[in-house]
């Protein structure tokens, strides 16, 4: 909230945190608020990654995901894990995100930004 509250220049005397995730939410917050009127692409999705993953070097931001072994949302102890979700394989994400920056950005309502980062955040 302190770091909003700065970037937003409601108190710019707040000091600066040292989480660098924290300053990355901050600042994708704010970048989601100023540019909601600008068309979608894969570059503002990677910029937003990049900074929802401050501080993180172990991840890369600069393209989708490529590997072979599939994404899961797993829990549960070693030998009783469950797959609470599966992603769509590797292979098919570029052309799914592409449909989806298409069906985005041509559906001019701007609401669609608002109901994406609430679902990506939230849910």
């Amino acid at each position: 909230m302190s770091s909003i509250r700065r970037n937003l220049g409601l108190q710019a005397n707040l000091p600066l945190t040292k989480d660098k995730r924290v300053e990355g939410v901050a600042e994708l917050m704010l970048a989601v608020r100023n540019d909601f009127r600008k068309t979608l692409s894969e570059k503002m999705l990677y910029e937003w990654h990049s900074m929802l993953t401050n501080g993180n070097t172990s991840i890369q931001i600069d393209h989708w995901r490529t590997h072979q072994e599939p994404m899961q949302i797993v829990s549960g102890a070693i030998g009783k894990e469950v797959v609470h979700f599966e992603a769509l394989p590797s292979n098919t994400v570029p052309s799914e995100m592409k449909g989806f920056i298409e069906w985005f950005n041509e559906s001019q309502n701007t609401m669609n930004l608002l109901l994406f980062v609430c679902k990506y955040f939230f849910y």
